[in-house]
């Protein structure tokens, strides 16, 4: 059972690492201030510009904790990627997306700071059997 949440988790922060250049020293700079919630999108509203996102795991919680859930405001001064840094629209983004988001809280509630869809890794292609 403790796999199912760890597993997703750690292959989402792995996306992450590598994403933002950690790995490869690459140096992004985050948005300044905010929170930060990693999970998943619930539903998208082009309308109204908003994103839900249903949080993944609590952090540093234990397991009676309430998962957050947030709508998240997206305007022009949103930062909105897909894997390492290929920019994406909101109309490209999806329900179940995993996401990790950056956001502030405002007298008009919570503006979207950068969100980052968890790019899919490629599928490694079996190599080929030897013939005896």
């Amino acid at each position: 059972m403790r796999i199912r949440f760890v597993l997703p988790a750690f292959l989402l922060l792995l996306s992450v690492v590598f994403s933002t250049g950690m790995a490869t020293g690459e140096v992004h700079p985050a948005p300044a201030g905010g929170k930060t919630i990693v999970g998943e999108v619930e539903a998208i509203n082009l309308s109204q510009a908003t994103v839900s996102i249903r949080e993944s795991a609590p952090g540093n919680a234990t397991k009676k904790t309430q998962l957050l859930r947030v709508t998240l405001r997206v305007d022009a001064g949103t930062v909105l990627v897909k894997g390492k840094d290929t920019p994406i629209t909101l109309r490209e983004m999806k329900p179940s997306d995993r996401v990790l988001a950056r956001y502030a809280e405002g007298g008009s509630g919570l503006r979207a700071l950068m969100i980052r869809v968890a790019g899919v890794a490629a599928e490694a292609t079996p190599a080929p059997v030897p013939s005896p």
